[in-house]
């Protein structure tokens, strides 16, 4: 990521890693469950041609503070987004997110709309429907928990294995991504973090029923949203995104042919695209 800044800001607390480039409108790039800034190392350059981009890890993850005194809960992480966007005079800005950060953002969204112009909702696959989360909504759910479960023992193979599972075709996973994700995993303080940073992931654990995208909760984001599915994306199908979209009040979908849970990565080019084009038409 060539001509960027790398800035620790202090939000309200916790120290955040932020990387940051470009000018213009704000759009903040928002990691998921375990993730780190550089998820986005395919995406940031090219956003950064036309707007100000903000990437950066959320708290207990990547280089921000392993804090202990918080649940590593939605509202943790949606007050780390309000406390950077505070600390950096930003009053309203548009979001892209990637699984967890699509939560987080759906849910700044939700209780904040006047900070958000836009959300691109990537994969983010946390709906929670009355009559249960119907079978085809995650196509391997399995090998996707227990991907995260080896992470008990931390080492280069379940690294690795964890990051497979967010990949369609795996062969786009490099091993330096795999290097880094275990060296931000080893540091201290961090292997103790992992269980709480991946609590969420079950269906029914208790902070994915608690703060789930219902469909009350979709219907009254009063922002536009785009719902943008990688085509064979493990964690939630097409038809469970395009459900969402639909009751989103401006809600639309598009999917990405060829991808899995990374469509940032695997796709890059359509990826930066679409997510220009709709963040530029939001404005």
């Amino acid at each position: 990521m060539l001509g960027t800044e790398v800035v620790y800001r202090d939000a309200k607390g916790t120290r955040t890693r932020c990387i940051e480039a470009g000018s213009g409108p704000a759009i903040f790039l928002l990691h998921g469950t375990g993730g780190h800034a550089e998820a986005w190392a395919k995406n940031f350059n090219a956003l950064a041609k036309n707007f100000h981009v903000i990437a950066f890890d959320f708290v207990g993850h990547g280089l921000s503070d392993k804090r202990t005194d918080i649940d590593y809960l939605i509202p943790d992480y949606v007050q780390q987004v309000r406390d950077l966007m505070d600390v950096m005079d930003i009053k309203k800005a548009a979001f892209v997110g990637l699984s967890l950060g699509a939560w987080v953002a759906s849910w700044l969204a939700i209780e904040s709309p006047e900070r958000v112009t836009c959300v691109v909702n990537a994969t983010g696959a946390v709906f929670r429907w009355p009559e249960g989360q119907p079978a085809n909504e995650a196509k391997d759910r399995d090998s996707w928990k227990k991907a995260n479960d080896e992470l008990a023992t931390l080492n280069r193979d379940t690294v690795r294995n964890r990051l497979h599972t967010l990949f369609h075709n795996t062969d786009r996973c490099p091993e330096e991504l795999v290097d880094l994700r275990l060296a931000l995993y080893s540091q201290p303080g961090a292997p103790e973090l992992i269980p709480a940073l991946h609590q969420m992931i079950p269906y029914d654990s208790p902070g994915r029923v608690k703060f789930g995208l219902t469909p009350e909760l979709l219907a009254s984001i009063s922002v536009p949203v785009l719902y943008l599915w990688g085509e064979h994306n493990p964690g939630g199908s097409v038809k469970g995104a395009q459900r969402a979209a639909e009751i989103t009040p401006q809600g639309e979908l598009k999917v990405i042919d060829d991808a899995g849970h990374w469509p940032q990565w695997e796709q890059p080019e359509s990826f930066n695209a679409i997510v220009t084009e709709y963040v530029e038409a939001h404005q």
